[in-house]
């Protein structure tokens, strides 16, 4: 018996799926064409065509040989749009924004994983606008990221202090420090160990969003009624996979959440973004005003930390990899800061050489090749295309970072392609926007995100030279600069060596 309803259950959902594909692909003809893209067939698409990893190199080979900056293509009934040029995004993100602000239902990570409250992943909707205003008020740039900087600095420092404790471990280092300031700035919560409680559990929960975050991963995302399978089913791996993280992502939002509102209550929360929410609410907030707080102080740990640890981890590699520009950057730490005390936020200004070395890495490698999908609510029509009500639509940041026709030699790390003549900033230089997104979308917290890459990357040249690990013999150990594929990509592990530069950077760390 229970074989049999087993396979009812299955036989059922997959009948259903395909009646509503099969309705779903009749209703989407149109007399304008489509983008162009892969082969298409009735009901799976181009399903069977889909590359498995790091998609966004195959979506630029894509563009090459349909000579589009634009495609098309759809699978299991489900239409995608993909945007490779920065003119495009442009023309979609910037001037119809109101068409494509909204996010693509996602049943595995939003249903299943518990990611319903992030900002990054709600559809556009009266709650995410007053989450968004909420975070926007204490991130964005100007006076709001100023007051994160005297945090920002105290935790570069903690950085280095634990790399001169146990150099070895730099990705875990890396990834204590922001979970220290995010925790820091939004809640309040001192974290003084990665085995805090705090740490782990958003750490568990993160790995959702690597797992799932792009739409299509899991098959449930292209036929939703695979989430109502239960999970002790054949086949099911993904719903015991998801129930294990949504109890994480759950308690990553509302856990702290809960502490800081006791604290509050009590007279003993620490100035953090949270309590300022809470206090400016009051004791009775709606139950959109509480969702909405808890919403944008969860989405700040979960933008921040895992992208500007991998933009981080990049800039190490980077600086490994290119001696030379070590050198180059170095000389004007040397200038500007010496060897007497360490690097401040305000130094900034007189080292744009280092700010484009850290602006290089965020184009480079991006953290987010693939930014966050969005959604279009309306039939739309670009470059004689139709564009159909409904489609996800995929920012290819990775594409539009490395066009040769705005980055000569795009794959090269090249600070000077920032930069005039004379070494200045150069305020004419194709912005990489990419990496931050378009139109309503865009990350409001890139400011504090560009001074905190600096600040880490600013303590890191200061203490350290960067160079090669070697083996048992000394020789040096080549360094593989593969990424991982997934929502955010890092730097897979490499071979390194961080050598103290000087005596004396113990000793002022230590007398911070």
């Amino acid at each position: 018996m229970h074989d049999v309803a087993h396979s009812f259950i299955i036989g059922s959902l997959l009948a259903a799926s395909f009646v509503s594909m099969l309705l779903m692909y009749r209703s989407r003809r149109h007399k304008l064409p489509y983008p162009p893209g892969p082969r298409r067939l009735p009901v799976v698409g181009s399903a069977f065509h889909l590359p498995k990893e790091h998609e966004w190199i195959t979506y630029k080979q894509w563009s090459r040989l349909h000579n589009s900056d634009i495609l098309y293509y759809e699978s299991w009934g489900n239409p995608f749009v993909i945007v490779n040029s920065h003119e495009v995004a442009l023309d979609l993100f910037e001037r119809r924004s109101a068409l494509y602000a909204d996010r693509p239902r996602m049943p595995m990570l939003n249903d299943l994983c518990g990611w319903s409250w992030d900002l990054g992943l709600m559809p556009y909707n009266d709650d995410w606008k007053l989450g968004r205003k909420m975070f926007t008020k204490h991130f964005r740039a100007g006076a709001a990221s100023v007051a994160h900087r005297e945090e920002e600095t105290r935790c570069a420092r903690e950085l280095v202090r634990d790399i001169l404790r146990d150099p070895t471990d730099l990705y875990e280092h890396v990834r204590l420090m922001y979970g220290k300031l995010i925790m820091s700035i939004t809640y309040g919560i001192d974290v003084e160990s990665a085995g805090d409680p705090y740490i782990t559990n958003a750490r568990k929960a993160l790995f959702a969003i690597t797992a799932a975050g792009n739409v299509g991963t899991y098959l449930v995302d292209s036929i939703p009624w695979l989430k109502y399978v239960p999970a002790w089913m054949p086949g099911a791996q993904f719903k015991r996979d998801a129930r294990e993280w949504s109890s994480c992502a759950e308690e990553m939002a509302y856990g702290p959440y809960r502490t800081v509102r006791e604290a509050v209550r009590a007279g003993t929360a620490k100035p953090s973004v949270l309590r300022a929410l809470v206090e400016e609410y009051g004791e009775a907030p709606t139950k959109q005003q509480e969702y909405a707080m808890l919403s944008a102080a969860g989405t700040a740990y979960e933008a921040a930390s895992e992208t500007t640890w991998s933009a981080t981890l990049t800039f190490v590699l980077a600086m490994v990899l290119y001696p030379d520009i070590q050198t180059k950057a170095y000389e004007e730490m040397q200038r500007v800061v010496g060897n007497d005390r360490l690097p401040e936020l305000v130094d900034q200004v007189s080292m744009p050489y280092l700010t484009a070395v850290c602006t290089e890495a965020l184009r480079w490698r991006t953290p987010l090749p693939l930014a966050v999908m969005h959604r279009v609510t309306k039939d739309d029509i670009h470059a004689g295309c139709h564009i159909p009500k409904g489609s996800t639509v995929v920012l290819n940041s990775w594409a539009i970072l490395h066009d040769e026709r705005v980055y000569t030699d795009p794959d090269e790390f090249n600070p000077g392609r920032f930069l005039t003549k004379d070494g200045q900033l150069d305020t004419s230089a194709p912005e990489p926007a990419a990496v931050f997104g378009f139109g309503r979308r865009a990350c409001p917290g890139s400011a504090v995100a560009q001074d905190t890459l600096w600040i880490a990357a600013a303590s890191l040249l200061w203490a350290f030279e960067m160079g090669c690990a070697r083996d048992t013999t000394g020789r040096e150990v080549e360094v593989r600069a593969g990424y991982t594929f997934g929502v955010v990509s890092y730097p897979e592990p490499f071979g390194y060596a961080l050598r103290p530069r000087c005596g004396n950077v113990a000793t002022l760390i230590a007398s911070m």
